[in-house]
């Protein structure tokens, strides 16, 4: 018995001294160690997982993350980061980074400084709200270009130029001879032959060749459209049964996901039977009275079916809401807003010109809205219902909603980027759902929606080192996100003031 005690308690010694010399030794150039945080992730299974411990960035990587604090040569700076909460960066998967609020084309020309303010401004404006990661939906080469010129910038991804339909929406609201210039990428029904310019050349809008030109750009999905005209303010034409199958599996066969901009029950019925991954917005326009806030039964079948075939649905509340607040003109007096505009561009938003927007707004209402009896704002403050009924019925459903902000989605002042981020969380809570779901949605799902979650969505050993540092822990409040110490965006490190509008006018 004395032998077998002395052999196991040899084992022991060596297993131990094995297990101590075996320990990892990290070797950084021009590293960050965050010590002593409270570390939130989830997996890709969605299970949550909290504990504190330690990070450890080289380049634009997380080389570790655990328990215990590792053992670290070389080149570093360390973040104290205690009694704070380390999260993954957040992914906006909604975006037009080309997009400027309030400024009409003729603006590019007359005012030509509030463009470049806004522009300067803006990847900083994301960061400053904690999104590390945008996926823009309709991207072309020069915004590309332009945006990645930036010293500061989140990481961009896109799904290069939608898709589009011929005079379809987006073309059919342009006079015809700019249509095929601000849309290049279109597919189209033979039904259509004899309306497109004969000098086309159709070979380029066939449904393989508009999907191998998604690919050139390097695309992580492709993105397309069925909108009849926003519950009859429009009326455009919808592509085939058959024409949006086929592109559909066209894509998949090409491994690129489908984002599907769909906005009626109409539309998400065409996108289940043409099986794409994502809707691009919420429910929100359905057959009946325009007063009417409260979803159809077969809101609630789309929604079951939207479960149990797993598909993804960008909530994109902010949209809606976002165009009460620019006819309203409203969000001009929040409080952050100093944060993600510069201080000339919040002057021409107070100026009599700025406000085109709401005016026009104001004027398409009342051209559409035929009723006497009732007000414009009963109209828009039922839609503002409609949306906080319809995410709270795809979330009570289990749809996996992920955090697509739609920034911005129109030319009024209702979606500033970044802020518009901040206050689609805020919305998806006041909707009814739970803080868990929005950590989720706005991390690790909507990273696997887009087939990323290898390198982002979480922290683990060898993604992107894109990660926030907060005051508050967001699982218990959502107003935490609006707590951030310190971004880490591509391995760099920005105290939050840093990002804000208002950093170099001090």
């Amino acid at each position: 018995m004395m032998k077998l005690h002395f052999k196991a308690s040899l084992l022991l010694v060596t297993f131990l001294v094995s297990g101590c010399t075996n320990t990892p030794e990290y070797h950084l150039n021009d590293g960050i160690l965050i010590s002593n945080a409270t570390i939130i992730s989830a997996s890709e299974d969605e299970n949550i997982r909290s504990f504190e411990g330690h990070i450890l960035i080289e380049a634009d990587s997380i080389v570790y993350s655990g328990k215990e604090l590792p053992k670290i040569k070389g080149s570093y700076k360390t973040i104290n980061a205690t009694g704070k909460f380390v999260i993954p960066g957040l992914i906006d998967s909604h975006v037009h980074v080309g997009h400027t609020i309030t400024l009409k084309d003729e603006h590019y020309e007359t005012r030509p400084e509030l463009v470049k303010s806004y522009n300067e401004q803006l990847p900083k404006s994301y960061l400053y709200f904690g999104f590390t990661s945008l996926i823009d939906l309709d991207l072309n080469e020069n915004t590309r270009n332009r945006f990645q010129k930036a010293a500061i910038k989140p990481d961009l991804y896109s799904t290069s130029r939608g898709v589009r339909y011929f005079d379809g929406y987006g073309p059919g609201l342009f006079p015809e001879h700019l249509r095929l210039k601000y849309f290049p990428r279109w597919i189209y029904d033979q039904s259509q032959l004899t309306s497109i310019p004969k000098d086309t050349d159709l070979s380029e809008h066939t449904i393989p060749a508009v999907v191998e030109q998604t690919i050139k750009d390097n695309a992580i999905g492709l993105k397309t459209y069925y909108e009849k005209g926003f519950g009859g303010v429009f009326d455009w034409p919808v592509p085939s049964d058959s024409l949006l199958v086929n592109l559909v599996n066209e894509a998949h066969q090409n491994n690129l996901p489908v984002v599907l901009h769909a906005t009626s029950s109409d539309a998400y019925k065409k996108g289940l039977q043409a099986n794409v991954d994502i809707f691009g917005h919420g429910l929100w326009h359905w057959e009946g009275s325009k007063l009417n806030p409260n979803p159809p039964d077969e809101i609630k079948s789309i929604y079951e079916e939207i479960r149990a075939k797993e598909k993804y649905v960008q909530s994109s509340m902010r949209v809606i809401l976002g165009e009460y607040d620019t006819y309203t003109w409203s969000l001009i007096n929040h409080p952050d807003i100093k944060h993600v505009l510069q201080n000339d561009f919040i002057k021409w938003l107070k100026s009599e010109e700025g406000r085109w927007s709401q005016e026009e707004l104001i004027a398409l209402y009342n051209s559409v809205i035929k009723d006497s009896t009732q007000s414009k704002e009963k109209y828009l403050k039922t839609f503002n219902e409609r949306v906080i009924r319809t995410t709270k019925l795809a979330y009570d459903n289990g749809v996996r909603l992920i955090l697509g902000s739609d920034s911005p989605a129109q030319e009024g002042i209702g979606n500033v980027p970044g802020l518009n981020g901040f206050l689609e969380i805020e919305a998806l809570s006041e909707a009814g759902v739970d803080n868990k779901t929005i950590f989720l949605a706005s991390t690790i799902r909507n990273a696997r929606a887009f087939n990323l979650q290898h390198s982002l969505g979480s922290i683990k050993n060898g993604k992107r080192a894109n990660m926030l540092i907060l005051n508050q822990n967001p699982l218990l409040d959502v107003k935490a996100y609006n707590t951030i110490a310190t971004v880490i965006v591509s391995g760099i490190s920005y105290n939050r003031e840093q990002l804000s509008a208002t950093y170099n006018s001090q």
